[in-house]
């Protein structure tokens, strides 16, 4: 009996507005997720355009309410496993933040962690998800990761997400790694 998971698991892509009411949709234009193995999502957010340091506060109190893509895009950073946003100051780094809610929760808090590109790899990445999405943007997509690892945005998550010592132990095991 194999344990574990397999180190070639399957993929997905998707714009983030495929999944928001056809009214709020426009708010996530440019976001994308890519689902590793169904369980290790990264999300891929333009520059959210907010001052530093970033809060719930800013953000009407109901998703229903908001009316930027700039609280879109916050909102995605501050909440998502794992995301990826252009900043030129702080290409090249890594920042983990506090989980912006009460947690009631067993064990510790997630720790959504960000992962800082240039614009011009962001605007190149898009692009490539985009591609991406249109052949492993399913429900439920039986891409291969082998089958895309030519892509620059899968080399991308290899060198720097999956590489990285903020990747969580339990993300590790889900796509076949040793944490």
């Amino acid at each position: 009996m194999k344990l574990g998971s397999d180190a070639d698991y399957n993929v997905r892509v998707r714009a983030r507005g495929w999944d928001e009411e056809a009214e709020n949709a426009s708010l996530y234009d440019g976001m994308y997720t890519f689902d590793l193995n169904q369980t290790v999502s990264v999300s891929f957010v333009p520059a959210p355009g907010t001052e530093r340091p970033w809060s719930l506060d800013t953000l009407p109190e109901d998703i229903a309410d908001f009316t930027t893509p700039a609280q879109a895009r916050l909102l995605e950073i501050l909440t998502a496993q794992y995301s990826v946003t252009p900043d030129p100051a702080r290409a090249g780094t890594e920042e983990q933040l506090a989980w912006p809610f009460d947690w009631a929760g067993d064990g510790d808090p997630p720790r959504p962690t960000i992962f800082y590109v240039t614009p011009e790899e962001f605007t190149r990445y898009a692009g490539d998800l985009e591609a991406l999405s249109e052949f492993a943007g399913g429900t439920h997509s039986v891409v291969r990761r082998s089958e895309v690892t030519g892509h620059p945005v899968v080399r991308f998550l290899e060198q720097r997400i999956l590489a990285s010592p903020r990747l969580s132990p339990l993300s590790a095991r889900a796509l076949g790694r040793r944490p």
